[in-house]
């Protein structure tokens, strides 16, 4: 048909949706949650924005984009 160079193919492996360590923020350790820092400040973030998404951190995605992931859920389509 034509179309192959139109078209993008978006492939997700999922793990069973997500969850709210990271925050309303967001964090570059999520194991920033596990230890009781529920709110990282900006500051300490922006030391690791250069890293993000390497092996020098562990990010975990803010609730909001969560929430979107996950959406629509049963809980929310009713």
């Amino acid at each position: 048909m034509g179309k192959l160079d139109n078209t993008l193919i978006i492939y997700i492996v999922g793990d069973n949706g997500t969850s709210p360590e990271g925050s309303l923020s967001g964090t570059y350790n999520q194991l920033t949650a596990y230890n009781g820092v529920m709110n990282v400040p900006e500051p300490l973030q922006l030391l690791h924005y250069e890293d993000w998404g390497s092996d020098k951190t562990y990010p975990h995605m803010a609730v909001p984009v969560g929430m979107a992931f996950d959406t629509p859920s049963s809980g929310l389509s009713r």
